[in-house]
C-alpha cells in the first residue's frame, strides 16, 4: 500500500485537503496540506480515503496505554503521542534504544509509526511528523535541524500553508529568518510562541494522560440458578462493591455490563446505560432490575460477572433551596433511563432539526433533551410529515384532497434535491387550506400535485 499513490483527505467540496499520503503519492508531488484538486491533477489515479477522526482517537488511546511501558508520562497531542523518556531512556539502551523499542512495540500493534527524540515536545512532534527517525539531544542544534524541515511536512492550518506558498517559504529555516514582529502580525502571536516552544525559548508543560479506570467483579454461585430472584443478592453485592470503589475514587459511571455464564452455551450479556453518570447503588439497581424484568435465561447460570464503564468525574445532583427536588433536567434524564431500561436503548429518543432543506432529511434522532445545535432555524414546517408524498387529484379549481378543494394560502417555497446525493428534483411547496378546514403542506412537481404533510 505504501508504494501505491493514495491519500487521506479532510474537508468538504472545494475545500478538501490532503491530510496525509503514502510514499507513492509523495513521489508524484502530493504533500500534506495540499488541495485535493491539486493532488488529483498531479496523480489522476490517486486513491482517496476520508479521514476518520473517531477511529484515529481510538487507535491513539490504544497506543497511549502501550506508551506507559516506556514512561509514566504520556501526553496526547492532535493525533500524536508524546513520551517523556529523559528518566527512562537508559533502561532501554539510551536515546536510540528507546526509539527502536517504541517503534517495534507500535509495529507489533499494526502501526508504522514515525518516532523521533528531541529536547522539546514540539520539536519531537515535528521531526516525527516529517518522518525523520532521528535523535537530537542538545538544544543548541535544534534550530539547525528544524530549519531543514519542509514547511508542508508539518501540520499547520490550511490557511498557514497557503500563506507559506504565496510567500515562497519552503523550509522552516525560511520562517525562522523572518522578523518576529512581521510573523506575529501575519500569523498571530500563537504561531510565534509555537516557534519559541519548538526551539526551547519558552517552557512547554504537558498534561499526562492516564488510562481510564474500570472495574470487574464476579460471583461464583453455589449451584445452578435459573430464577432471577435467586441471583438478585449476588448482583446487589457486586453493585455495592462497585459503589465503594467509585466512592474511593470520587467517580461515577454511566454504563454497566452483566454477564450470566452458562456451562454448555454462550453467556447471556446485558448492558445497562444511563444518560448521566451515577454512583448510587440504589439507582443502578433500579435500572438493572428494570432491564432484567423481561429477560428470560436460556439455561441455568453458574457464575455472574459485572463490568463497569470507564470512571468519570462525579457530579452531585443539585437540589432546590426549599423542596429538595432535583433539577428538571436531572428528572428528565432519570425518566429517560427508566424508560430505556424497560423498553430498550433505541426505543426512547428525541428529535432535533438539521440544516438540510430537504423535508425528508430535515430532522434526525437525538438524545432526549438535546438542544438544536445546527444553528439553523427552518421555515414553517408541519408537525406531521408523511413517510412518502401522496399524489393529489386535480379538478377544475385546482388540487383536491379526499374530495375537498384546496386553496393556496402561502408559498411557493422552492426546494431542490441534494446534488451531493445524486438527487435531481425541484419542488414548489405551498401551504393550503381545504374546504373542510384542514391546513395542508403540498407541492407541485412536473405539473403534478402531492400532499406531504398536515399542519396542526
Amino acid at each position: 500500500m505504501d508504494g501505491e499513490p493514495a491519500a487521506i483527505m479532510e474537508g468538504v467540496g472545494a475545500k478538501s485537503y490532503v491530510w496525509d499520503c503514502t510514499a507513492g503519492a509523495k513521489r508524484h508531488g502530493v504533500q500534506r496540506g495540499q488541495l485535493l484538486t491539486t493532488a488529483l491533477v498531479l496523480v489522476p489515479t490517486l486513491k482517496t480515503v476520508e479521514r476518520d477522526t473517531a477511529a484515529e482517537q481510538a487507535a491513539l488511546i490504544r497506543l497511549a496505554a502501550l506508551g506507559h511501558n516506556f514512561t509514566p508520562t504520556v501526553s496526547l497531542e492532535a493525533g500524536s503521542l508524546l513520551l517523556e523518556v529523559e528518566g527512562s531512556a537508559h533502561l532501554f539502551g539510551g536515546p536510540f534504544g528507546v526509539m527502536l523499542k517504541a517503534r517495534q512495540a507500535f509495529h507489533a500493534e499494526g502501526f508504522d509509526a514515525g518516532v523521533a527524540l528531541a529536547p522539546t515536545p514540539v520539536a519531537a512532534l515535528w521531526l516525527a511528523q516529517a518522518d525523520l527517525s532521528i535523535s537530537v539531544t542538545g538544544r543548541e542544534e535544534l534550530r539547525s535541524v528544524l530549519g531543514k524541515l519542509p514547511v508542508h511536512a508539518l501540520p499547520w492550518r490550511h490557511e498557514t500553508n497557503d500563506a507559506f506558498s504565496r510567500l515562497g517559504l519552503k523550509h522552516m529555516a525560511d520562517v525562522f529568518r523572518l522578523p518576529r514582529d512581521g510573523l506575529a502580525k501575519r500569523f498571530g502571536k500563537d504561531f510565534v510562541q509555537t516557534l519559541d516552544r519548538a526551539v526551547g525559548r519558552l517552557p512547554d508543560p504537558r498534561t499526562s494522560w492516564q488510562e481510564a479506570k474500570r472495574c470487574r467483579f464476579e460471583r461464583e454461585l453455589p449451584g445452578e440458578f435459573i430464577q432471577m430472584d435467586h441471583m438478585r443478592p449476588y448482583v446487589e453485592g457486586m453493585v455495592d462493591d462497585l459503589t465503594r470503589e467509585l466512592l474511593a475514587h470520587d467517580a461515577a459511571v454511566n454504563r454497566l455490563k452483566l454477564v450470566y455464564k452458562h456451562w454448555h452455551q454462550p453467556a447471556t450479556s446485558i448492558v445497562v446505560g444511563s444518560a448521566i453518570p451515577y454512583r448510587q447503588a440504589g439507582r443502578w439497581l433500579e435500572l438493572i432490575h428494570g432491564r432484567l424484568a423481561n429477560l428470560t435465561l436460556p439455561a441455568p447460570v453458574h457464575e455472574i460477572q459485572l463490568f463497569s464503564g470507564r470512571f468519570m468525574p462525579y457530579r452531585a445532583i443539585n437540589l432546590d433551596l426549599l423542596g429538595g427536588k432535583p433539577e428538571t433536567q436531572d428528572s428528565l434524564q432519570r425518566l429517560t433511563d427508566l424508560l430505556r431500561s424497560r423498553l430498550g436503548q433505541k426505543a426512547v429518543f428525541g428529535v432535533t432539526t438539521t440544516s438540510d432543506a430537504r423535508p425528508e432529511q430535515a430532522w434526525r434522532n437525538a438524545e432526549p433533551g438535546t438542544e438544536v445545535a445546527d444553528g439553523h432555524t427552518p421555515q414553517t414546517r408541519p408537525i406531521h410529515v408523511l413517510p412518502a408524498p401522496v399524489l393529489l387529484d386535480v379538478g377544475s379549481k385546482g388540487p383536491r384532497h379526499q374530495g375537498a378543494t384546496l386553496t393556496l394560502i402561502e408559498g411557493p417555497e422552492r426546494i431542490e434535491g441534494g446534488w451531493w446525493a445524486n438527487e435531481s428534483w425541484t419542488r414548489d411547496y405551498y401551504e393550503a387550506i381545504s374546504t373542510r378546514g384542514e391546513r395542508l403542506w403540498i407541492y407541485r412537481q412536473d405539473k403534478q400535485w402531492f400532499l406531504h404533510g398536515f399542519f396542526s
